[in-house]
């Protein structure tokens, strides 16, 4: 495994350990520009293809890479999972 892919499946498990699916979330179209729009995520995050890591998120049929999102609130996977949210 290349050493850029080892980075990836880091930032993909660090991403599934703090936020789960239905995680909300901002999600950009364009990478850093514009306000965003709140969604959820509908997915766990995953390498694809060797290359970037991704999620699935509500409103989007395609899965789009994480530096397109941005966690919103503070609500994590393991609290969701004390609190059944």
């Amino acid at each position: 495994m290349k050493k850029t892919s080892v980075k990836l499946e880091r930032a993909v498990a660090d991403w599934n350990r703090r936020h789960g699916v239905g995680a909300l979330v901002k999600y950009h179209r364009i990478i850093g520009e514009g306000e965003g729009v709140a969604t959820k995520t509908r997915s766990e995050a995953w390498v694809l293809s060797g290359h970037t890591a991704v999620v699935m998120v509500e409103g989007v049929s395609g899965c789009v890479a994480l530096e397109a999102v941005n966690p919103l609130g503070a609500v994590n996977k393991q609290q969701r999972a004390t609190e059944g949210v």
